[in-house]
């Protein structure tokens, strides 16, 4: 995928035996299960409006409602306050652009899409970037069916952590290439003994196919989010 973002996905430390402030066990989010919103039912054929057309106050919670579909167009967004997708909010594909935002609320869908490298010819960054900016744990509130899925208690909040792109009973549909393009990651060994360890062979990479690509997918930075 075409993401390229200064990323960080965090979560409450699990600690098994503790009890977080609001009851629930560190490391946990909610008690209940969630499920899809009854008024997204219709969503993957509704007509979806453009971005620029909304109106949306970027200094607070941006809120894509349940059962709209909301199409990206412009390549900069700060989002401020952070974004509640109950809707859904489109990504054109091969987007090239900068999300800026504490975090991502996911309980309608959220798609991404790219068929082209995450870099450019210089080595630049020439895709989606999503850069998460949260300093503080957000409390969230989730909505209609799920409204009491944090603590099976109505009107209690899930602790979602800094910097996150968390998913309540909604949908990612991140694609980075097609379905007929293989992908894979390289992996470093990991020895724990004292003994020396030498492979005999290693996995062979496929051969992509003529119009997959051959450079990076997805670029992660947590260093500088």
């Amino acid at each position: 995928m075409k993401l390229s973002a200064a990323l960080a996905l965090a979560a409450a430390p699990s600690v098994l035996g503790r009890i977080a402030p609001s009851g629930l066990p560190l490391g946990e989010i909610a008690w209940g299960d969630f499920v899809t919103l009854a008024c997204n039912a219709n969503l993957e054929t509704a007509q979806c409006v453009p971005w620029s057309s909304m109106g949306y106050d970027l200094n607070n919670v941006v809120t894509i409602d349940c059962g709209v579909c909301v199409e990206v167009d412009v390549s900069v967004l700060d989002v401020f306050g952070g974004m509640n997708i109950i809707g859904h909010l489109k990504f054109p594909e091969n987007f090239k652009g900068t999300l800026t935002t504490p975090f991502m609320a996911v309980q309608g869908k959220l798609t991404m899409s790219s068929t082209e490298p995450v870099t450019d010819a210089n080595g630049a960054k020439d895709g989606l970037n999503v850069v998460l900016t949260g300093d503080s744990d957000v409390n969230f509130y989730p909505y209609g069916e799920n409204a009491a899925a944090c603590q099976n208690i109505l009107g209690e909040s899930c602790d979602m952590g800094k910097k996150s792109i968390a998913v309540f009973g909604g949908e990612l549909d991140i694609r980075g290439l097609p379905d007929t393009c293989p992908t894979w990651v390289k992996l470093v060994d990991v020895v724990t003994s004292d003994e020396e360890v030498v492979a005999s062979e290693y996995p062979v990479p496929p051969v992509p196919a003529t119009g997959c690509g051959t450079g990076d997918i997805v670029v992660s930075d947590f260093d500088n989010g």
